[in-house]
């Protein structure tokens, strides 16, 4: 049986989808490592494909292991911090002030 967690929240007024689970192609992890082998998808369902500040595709694919996992507070609040904190660099910043006036070059 498959270890999944699924979560939804709006960031800026952007759905996003968080998306936990633990595949079973993983199993072999914790055969030999003793801990599960998690992917987390994050994706922008409303509007579609919008931006992030993690992803300029509105996807991206985090593979994390067990005790990481839990060492950063589970996947809602990794992804939560994570997302924060890159919308605080100057990539990010430029984005957004582009997003806001029309750009020539």
């Amino acid at each position: 049986m498959e270890n999944r967690e699924v979560f939804n929240i709006t960031w800026q007024g952007i759905e996003v989808e968080i998306v936990c689970r633990e595949p079973a192609y993983m199993n072999s992890h914790r055969k030999f490592y003793g801990c599960g082998m998690f992917r987390i998808e994050i994706r922008s369902i409303s509007p579609k494909r919008a931006p992030l500040p993690i992803t300029e595709t509105g996807y991206k694919s985090i593979f994390m292991t067990e005790p990481e996992l839990a060492k950063q507070g589970g996947s809602l609040k990794y992804v939560t911090s994570y997302i924060e904190q890159e919308a605080k660099s100057k990539k990010w910043q430029k984005n957004l002030e582009n997003s806001r006036q029309f750009n020539l070059f």
